[in-house]
């Protein structure tokens, strides 16, 4: 059985000290996890929503961290069998801005599969993808721009930035 290799991204602004590490574990229950990033903090912004206007509460900061697995699943086994599981036992609702967990798949090997948004299309100007990412692969060559993300990630300002030592797995 081939296994793929992905990368996943794990943010959150509510108790995100524990639903990290909680999110992380239950991962280790379905995929190998081989590596994690440091933890990234980020500004609450409302410059990749569709409506910024209507979001003109202050809303808690965000903690990133990207995360190497390896599994056998294919990309849509693994977005549906796992994450939205796990996401739904955090009680995630895509509906709200807050999230206590949001798992994205970033890359799945090489692949770029449109219906999933893989490669993630936010990843090339997100400094919060980009940086934990570039972490844990700085020589992951990106499928459609042809570019390691370390260079990719160069290219960036930060408005991330690292706040703690990786979690260990």
């Amino acid at each position: 059985m081939a296994l793929h290799t992905a990368y996943l991204n794990i943010g959150s602004n509510i108790d995100k000290d524990i639903n990290i590490p909680r999110a992380i574990q239950r991962l280790k229950e379905y995929v190998d996890v081989l590596a994690c990033s440091k933890l990234y903090e980020t500004p609450f912004s409302t410059a990749y929503m569709d409506d910024p206007k209507s979001y003109s509460t202050p809303h808690p900061s965000f903690h990133n961290i990207a995360v190497l697995i390896q599994t056998p699943l294919s990309a849509a086994a693994l977005k549906s069998a796992v994450i939205t599981k796990i996401e739904s036992e955090f009680h995630r609702d895509h509906s709200k801005i807050d999230r206590p967990i949001d798992i994205d798949i970033t890359c799945f090997d090489d692949q770029v599969i449109p219906e999933l948004k893989i490669p993630d299309p936010l990843l090339i100007g997100c400094t919060h993808l980009l940086l934990p990412l570039a972490d844990i692969a700085p020589d992951y060559l990106h499928p459609i721009e042809k570019k390691q993300i370390s260079d990719i990630a160069k290219a960036h300002t930060p408005s991330a930035y690292m706040i703690c030592e990786p979690i260990h797995v």
